[in-house]
């Protein structure tokens, strides 16, 4: 099926009660309210992002094919998006978004994709919470840089789930198509020089406003 069987929007407590009935919360979505601590200049985007992908597994593993962690101002094109899965080998893990440098690991052994908008196939996840699951929730991890698997506060979300998929033997895939144009889109194309590096067929686009 091309259609989204099911929308989640991962927050803090605290932020979810201090943006409760504002216009700035997405009351049509069913809240993942995560028990993270707020720090003082930081916004824990990891603690919510590994507890949110924990919690999917636990709930929703086997009730779809694939599953995108994404930002309030990006957006998924479904349709193309189902239409990509349906030429994958379902049996394999598939980590997906935009692009950067995959053919240079950085120093840390780490390929990533950008977080505005990524991917996981049935079987990644699967993979994914196996390892989520050995995080220890009473270690702070924060003295381990930004391409560690563990409990740590603040952003390098898509660094960290790279390391933790990484752990367990799976890597981003080339989403990119054969005349190496983006499928995952950072932002609005805004002139032709952009467009042209976009795919004609897009999965995603990252900073959507007012639309």
């Amino acid at each position: 099926s091309n259609k989204v069987s099911l929308l989640r929007f991962v927050v803090s407590a605290k932020d979810y009660q201090r943006g409760s009935g504002s216009e700035e919360t997405p009351e049509e979505l069913d809240p993942y309210v995560m028990p993270v601590q707020t720090r003082t200049g930081h916004y824990n985007t990891w603690d919510l992002s590994w507890r949110g992908w924990k919690k999917a597994a636990e709930l929703h593993l086997n009730s779809a094919e694939g599953f995108v962690m994404m930002h309030l101002s990006s957006l998924v094109v479904t349709t193309n998006l189902a239409a990509f899965l349906s030429y994958l080998d379902p049996e394999k893990p598939y980590f997906m978004g935009h692009v950067r440098g995959l053919n240079t690991w950085n120093s840390e052994g780490i390929l990533y994709n950008d977080k505005a908008a990524y991917m996981l196939n049935k079987r990644a996840l699967r993979l994914l919470y196996f390892r989520l699951t050995a995080i220890r929730e009473d270690v702070d991890g924060s003295g381990g840089g930004e391409y560690v698997c563990q409990n740590a506060p603040g952003e390098f979300e898509e660094k960290r789930i790279a390391a933790c998929l990484k752990d367990v033997g799976v890597i981003p895939m080339e989403t990119r198509d054969k005349e190496g144009r983006q499928r995952f889109i950072l932002s609005r194309p805004r002139n032709r020089d952009e467009f042209k590096n976009c795919s004609p067929y897009p999965l995603s686009f990252g900073q959507i406003y007012n639309v």
